[in-house]
């Protein structure tokens, strides 16, 4: 088992909702990873429940609410905590039908949830074949629905990737072979599992949950504002996962997606798919939540437009920026260039030259970038970005000022001749330096 990376009560917090079968069978392999990284909770939902989608809503709000704003829920065998610290990243994952608790949690605690984590998401189960076939196979006969696990098998996961799955990395192959056997004969009661956690009125419940939950989430998605990550498995054959994916981008304000090429509906169970992994490689954890002012305190309905602003990680940023600019780049391919010498102190005797790139760009004092009036300073961004990507905006621990403005040069001024030094309104910057760009 992978250790936790310090006390788990450090860690942030991740709430895991589970899929149609509500005990997490496609997902139990993915918790040891998770719980190297988060502080996880798990909901599971027994079969014998009835709870409509909106009571389960609810539960999940309570319990996230009463975890991180309250302070009265969870904390250990007291049961009652002060509240987290509002620099603890919540996270919520869903798996399949949990994604739609996910989506549907967020929307109603938008100041509890700080980031989702969408595996194989349910938002789609209305384009699915299986919207019409699941409750003819709810009404099957007794002897038939016995069978239905084994009879779904191939389409719920590659069984051969899910065996692979139970082989340690680096095993000996002696090992490994052994390891292979122990997961065939581990298949087969996972799918008996199966069967005992979806009797067949379960099933017909849980696919009115999936109805019912599909049509109240997806007219919130645009206005679910919690930075949010989708993994789908381009060979889900239960739900149009890969498309979804790319809908759910269009559509949510702060969604990006990450689609595995040969991975199922059940890929967390598959060999290669680790989520904890795919959350780090992809820039969505933070230990840390990071705001432009400090966040004092945590509210359920968040804290408005004059709320702190929660800071994306790097690789959210790299992310974004590159999608932001890649068109403008194709059209213009942008030459930066910058200024050495001719600058004040030891400096002041060195005649200026302008060089290409940012080698010119001082690490100390405040920036201040100028768009070009005639582009609509649509090469703003390309410059951020590329100060980004060669020096940098300093560290945690390094005060500078960065200030952005799009003024009016002269359209006779050519970037080439060095930095433009028209500034707005108000006091100059002291040892300001402009970071020109030309469009060639």
């Amino acid at each position: 088992m992978a250790a936790a990376r310090g006390d788990p009560a450090t860690l942030p917090i991740l709430f895991f909702l589970t899929g149609l079968d509500g005990a997490g069978l496609a997902a139990w392999r993915a918790f040891d990873s998770l719980a190297a990284r988060f502080d996880v909770r798990v909901l599971t939902v027994p079969a014998a429940d009835r709870t409509p989608f909106g009571g389960l809503v609810e539960l999940v709000v309570d319990a996230v609410v009463a975890e991180v704003v309250v302070g009265a829920g969870g904390g250990g065998v007291g049961g009652a905590h002060a509240p987290r610290p509002a620099t603890r990243p919540v996270y919520l994952a869903g798996e399949s039908f949990g994604c739609l608790l996910a989506l549907a949690a967020a929307a109603a605690a938008p100041g509890a949830v700080d980031r989702l984590v969408l595996v194989n998401p349910a938002t789609c189960f209305s384009k699915s074949p299986w919207a019409a076939l699941g409750p003819a196979a709810a009404a099957a006969p007794p002897q038939v629905y016995a069978a239905l696990p084994w009879l779904l098998a191939p389409a719920l996961g590659n069984p051969l990737n899910i065996i692979a799955g139970r082989v340690t990395p680096g095993a000996s192959p002696r090992d490994a072979l052994a390891q292979l056997a122990g997961g065939v004969a581990g298949l087969l009661p996972q799918l008996d599992a199966l069967g005992d956690a979806l009797p067949a009125a379960t099933l017909s419940h849980r696919l009115e949950l999936l109805k019912t939950g599909e049509a109240a989430v997806n007219p919130l998605l645009p206005s679910i504002r919690a930075r949010t990550l989708v993994v789908a498995g381009a060979r889900d054959s239960l739900l149009p996962s890969a498309r979804e994916a790319e809908r759910l981008v269009k559509t949510m304000p702060r969604c990006r997606s990450f689609v595995l090429p040969n991975a199922t509906h059940a890929m967390l169970q598959e060999a290669g798919v680790d989520l904890g992994v795919i959350i780090e490689q992809k820039g969505f954890y933070e230990a840390v939540k990071r705001t432009s002012t400090p966040a004092l305190a945590r509210a359920a309905a968040g804290g408005g437009p004059a709320a702190p602003v929660h800071l994306p990680t790097p690789g959210e940023l790299d992310d974004w920026t590159e999608r932001a600019t890649r068109t403008m780049r194709r059209l213009t391919s942008p030459v930066f260039l910058s200024t050495l010498g001719g600058g004040e102190g030891a400096n002041s005797d060195t005649p200026a030259r302008v060089v290409r790139g940012l080698a010119g760009l001082p690490r100390d004092g405040p920036t201040l970038f100028v768009g070009n009036h005639q582009l609509m300073a649509l090469d703003m961004g390309m410059m951020v970005e590329e100060v980004k990507k060669g020096e940098g905006f300093g560290g945690e621990d390094e005060e500078r000022e960065t200030r952005m403005a799009c003024t009016l040069p002269p359209a006779s001024q050519q970037c080439c001749r060095g930095p433009r030094r028209r500034r707005p309104p108000g006091p100059a910057p002291r040892d300001a330096q402009a970071v020109a760009c030309r469009c060639v």
